[in-house]
């Protein structure tokens, strides 16, 4: 996986599936502007999800006690990442990186916990998706694997959950909407009919 898009040397545009950085690398602290990162904590082939990153959040803040990235941030959707400099002795950041690991424990337990419809409303909420962002032929959305990770579910699962929220929520188009297309409406207006055959009138 490409590490970072567009990257100049303050900020950096993280496409979906992209690797922002990987654990036991250095480098950056990093400020979450834009999108949802997960971070994972990561064993040989596998890889475990600790907690979601979301727009405001600090990443890599153990680069100034540990020098290295203790977790991998992998983007779950599109992401802009600025880099921050960051005083290891300044006591208010800390106090706001804690409150920040509390809210996202607290977010990684409603994802994992209750019936698996609730969960993926959830993540929507936090992905802040609208209806009509996830009625669209995904293109917002991450992949089902990667819902299905977050959620602690099956694809399969989450799959039936989606459809049945997306007929809720997506009427079917009407004939009307069916038949607008610009070249239907000018054969119409035109009345450029085809005449029947001889014999079939």
């Amino acid at each position: 996986m490409s590490s970072r898009f567009n990257s100049s040397s303050t900020y950096a545009e993280v496409a979906r599936q992209s690797v922002l950085f990987h654990a036991q690398d250095s480098g950056p602290v990093w400020r979450l502007l834009k999108g949802c990162l997960r971070l994972d904590r990561v064993m040989g082939s596998q890889r475990q999800l600790v907690q979601l990153a979301l727009p405001g959040d600090w990443l890599g803040l153990e680069m100034l006690t540990a020098g290295r990235y203790q977790l991998q941030a992998q983007a779950l959707t599109d992401c802009v990442v600025e880099q921050t400099t960051v005083d290891v002795h300044d006591t208010h950041i800390w106090a706001r990186a804690w409150a920040q690991q509390q809210q996202r424990h607290v977010h990684m337990t409603q994802l994992r916990t209750g019936k698996v419809a609730g969960r993926v409303e959830y993540l929507l909420e936090l992905l802040d998706l609208s209806d009509a962002q996830t009625c669209s032929a995904g293109g917002h959305l991450p992949p089902l694997r990667e819902i299905a990770e977050v959620v602690d579910a099956t694809v399969e699962t989450v799959c039936r959950t989606l459809s049945r929220r997306s007929a809720r929520s997506c009427p079917a188009p009407s004939l009307k909407s069916t038949f607008s297309t610009p070249h239907l409406s000018r054969v119409w207006a035109q009345g450029h009919w085809v005449q029947p055959a001889a014999g079939m009138a």
